[in-house]
């Protein structure tokens, strides 16, 4: 589900005396003088502000957001990472109010609030609709971090889903329908009056949710180890559940004249791979010719001949292999034993 951006604003002319709240403590140095910019004179409901829910962007640290939650009503919930000395450490989970501010040079803040309107912390931010990228900085501090929107969206209950100005699917056989909290506190929108059983149901890990019967369980996922693919496919489980994917083959590929297509096999780098992979090769290469007076040539005339005389490292050449190489010309396939033997000799 992607999210539609609510409509509302940041900017206000600032004079002098912005309503300073006496709670501030230790982190009004950054703050002093803000105003808040949601109601009265200096509000401004031009500019689009962040709503939805925001994961963080690889590379956070404890201190930082894992997810920040806003909502449309001025609530928020945020997972804050913590250090880690004892297994588990999940993030901490807050929830409270937020209010938007603004300060004499033009940094914009999220204050964040419980829901008894204690000063929790205050974020500069900046956010970019065409991303839907929001970067953070606690105030009083240098470091940025970076949240992305995701489709994902979080919630404690339906109303957390209504409150994200999410897109929900048309429902056309069926119409009507909601926002439901699945276990998994992510947001679903059922078509029709109920939400599908498995909204209810959080299933244990390798296993899924099916309600294709009309009743939830929990199943065994089904992985590659136990599935066998027909010729022409192979098998991929990166979704969660096995499945047979058509991989390309010189059934269908054509090749330049001189050439024909040979089904090669490839080296898989990130399973799951395909075993091979098309590729078109000369047709039929002449063969080599091992040739000279002391079998030292190899060139594509049979019989070469060459002048008689004698080194060491003509021995070498007895047990080398004597083929076309990938330039295309006939040349000795270098080895570790070949070139052990040319380098004592």
């Amino acid at each position: 589900m992607k999210k539609l951006i609510g409509l509302s604003a940041l900017i206000a002319a600032v004079g002098c005396g912005g309503g300073l709240p006496s709670d501030l403590g230790d982190e009004q140095a950054e703050d002093l003088g803000a105003v808040e910019l949601e109601t009265g004179d200096k509000a401004d409901h031009t500019l689009i502000r962040p709503i939805g829910t925001f994961d963080a962007a690889p590379g956070a640290y404890a201190g930082q957001f894992t997810k920040l939650v806003l909502m449309t009503d001025k609530t928020f919930h945020m997972e804050t990472l913590i250090y880690c000395i004892t297994t588990p450490c999940n993030p901490i989970a807050t929830n409270g109010r937020y209010e938007y501010w603004r300060n004499g040079v033009g940094t914009r803040f999220i204050r964040f609030r419980t829901t008894a309107g204690r000063l929790i912390s205050s974020y500069a931010y900046t956010y970019s609709n065409t991303t839907d990228t929001l970067k953070l900085r606690k105030i009083n501090t240098r470091a940025w971090f970076k949240m992305i929107g995701t489709a994902n969206a979080w919630c404690s209950d339906a109303g957390d889903c209504a409150a994200q100005n999410l897109i929900h699917p048309m429902c056309a056989i069926r119409p009507g329908g909601g926002w439901y909290c699945n276990r998994d506190n992510t947001c679903g929108y059922s078509c029709g009056s109920a939400p599908p059983p498995c909204a209810a149901v959080l299933c244990a890990p390798n296993t899924h949710c099916d309600d294709s019967s009309g009743t939830a369980q929990c199943l065994p996922n089904v992985t590659c180890a136990t599935v066998r693919c027909a010729s022409g496919t192979y098998c991929s489980d990166l979704n969660g559940t096995a499945e047979c994917l058509s991989y390309n083959t010189c059934a269908n590929v054509r090749c330049a004249s001189g050439t024909h297509c040979e089904d090669l096999p490839i080296v898989c780098f990130a399973a799951p791979c395909p075993p091979t992979a098309p590729s078109c090769v000369p047709n039929n290469p002449a063969p080599c010719f091992k040739g000279g007076c002391s079998g030292q040539l190899c060139t594509d005339q049979a019989g070469a001949i060459s002048t008689c005389e004698w080194r060491d490292e003509y021995a070498c050449y007895r047990t080398a292999t004597c083929e076309r190489q990938t330039s295309g010309a006939c040349g000795w396939t270098s080895t570790p034993e070949l070139r052990t033997c040319l380098g004592t000799n």
